[in-house]
């Protein structure tokens, strides 16, 4: 395990450094809920899989905001829709991990290319 980025008192980046189950995760240290927002990248279709294949290096982060009531919250949602991106949101106090999958990896390796500049 290793913290790649730390915002103290706000957040914090964890690589596990390993990948199955989940290949990192965030923590949120706030009484707000997080909000990453990201902009997928390029992807291939597979056929013969029926799935979206992401190039995992080519997302990038539109957004890291914290949302201080339902209100906001769902308003970060209704953004994700209108402009095809996807989000993901982390409660106070607590953390949210990324799968090892595509679609997990794409949006941690966007994370670190962020906040770990």
């Amino acid at each position: 395990m290793k913290t790649l980025y730390i915002k103290p008192g706000y957040y914090k980046l964890v690589d596990n450094e390993q990948d199955f189950d989940f290949v990192g995760w965030i923590e949120n240290f706030t009484t707000a809920t997080l909000i990453a927002i990201f902009e997928s990248g390029d992807y291939e279709y597979d056929e013969e899989a029926d799935e979206i294949v992401w190039d995992e290096d080519d997302w990038n982060l539109d957004q890291l905001v914290f949302a201080e009531n339902v209100g906001a919250v769902n308003g970060f949602r209704e953004y994700t829709k209108l402009n095809d991106l996807h989000i993901i949101e982390i409660a106070p106090k607590k953390w949210g991990g990324f799968l090892a999958d595509n679609e997990g990896r794409s949006m941690f390796n966007a994370l670190r290319k962020a906040l770990c500049k």
